[in-house]
């Protein structure tokens, strides 16, 4: 077991080292968010004049789209895992991967995760910043903090294993990338970062239940000291984790004997 973490441990490590590179990614998708910011902030105008919107103040809403699109911004390269696992298949990389005497899809995530590592100080520095400097009244409650750092890395990890999943596809179709764009689309609009899914109708409440709606939108709530019982937020998120890395890994296994079925 220690010598099995220890392999993990170096694969972070080793992307620590490109912290520089990502780092400055991530500093350049953080500076388009004003744009999107003003876009969201006439939603909110609209969204106060025009609906009864009860305990909710417009400075909840400020920082509601802020906290959403900095962790987008965070999240986003968990993304990017689709278009590395379909290019490992279809270039046949993937053979000198299966020698390797590590877990593909768990070597995967640990890259990816340094990336969360790296780039959610960041994020969370300018979430303080943007709550101070914009006066919204609303506390950020340091137990709520944690809870938001937690929440969000199991976020990060059912976003990763969701993109995961697609890319695995790539063992059997060959447009899983369009099929990845989709996905994004679909996440944005039904995630709560368009729309929080509290102000949704009854016919649209299942959403909660879904594992998009733990990527942006609870982690966010519970930041905001809106989301409820924590407790359960957690558990639905790892629930969420074990079925999504369930299927990933059975997926995948089935995929590498066809794929080795066929010569790689």
């Amino acid at each position: 077991m220690e010598a099995k973490m220890k392999k993990y441990l170096v694969l972070i490590s080793l992307e620590l080292k490109k912290m520089k590179e990502y780092f400055l990614n991530v500093i350049m998708m953080i500076s388009t968010l004003p744009v999107q910011i003003m876009i969201y902030i006439f939603m909110i105008y609209w969204l106060n004049e025009y609906q009864k919107l009860g305990e909710f103040k417009f400075s909840f809403f400020i920082m509601y789209y802020i906290s959403i699109l900095i962790l987008k911004s965070i999240m986003m390269p968990a993304g990017t895992v689709c278009y590395y696992v379909y290019e490992d298949i279809r270039s046949g990389d993937l053979d000198r991967y299966l020698l390797l005497p590590i877990s593909y899809i768990k070597k995967k995530y640990f890259e990816n995760f340094a990336n969360f590592i790296i780039s959610f100080p960041l994020g969370f520095l300018i979430i303080m910043i943007a709550n101070l400097f914009l006066q919204t009244g609303e506390k950020l409650i340091f137990l709520n903090i944690i809870y938001f750092f937690i929440s969000a890395l199991l976020g990060f990890t059912i976003l990763f294993f969701i993109f995961e999943i697609i890319g695995i596809l790539s063992f059997w179709f060959e447009n899983t990338l369009s099929l990845r764009d989709i996905v994004w689309i679909v996440i944005q609009i039904f995630s709560g970062e368009m729309i929080p899914l509290f102000l949704l109708t009854e016919r649209f409440q299942f959403l909660n239940y879904l594992p998009i709606s733990y990527i942006y939108y609870y982690p966010v709530m519970i930041l905001q000291g809106k989301s409820g019982n924590i407790l359960y937020v957690f558990l639905m998120q790892i629930i969420w984790i074990a079925v999504l890395f369930s299927i990933a890994n059975f997926a995948f296994k089935i995929g590498v004997n066809k794929y080795e079925s066929q010569g790689g």
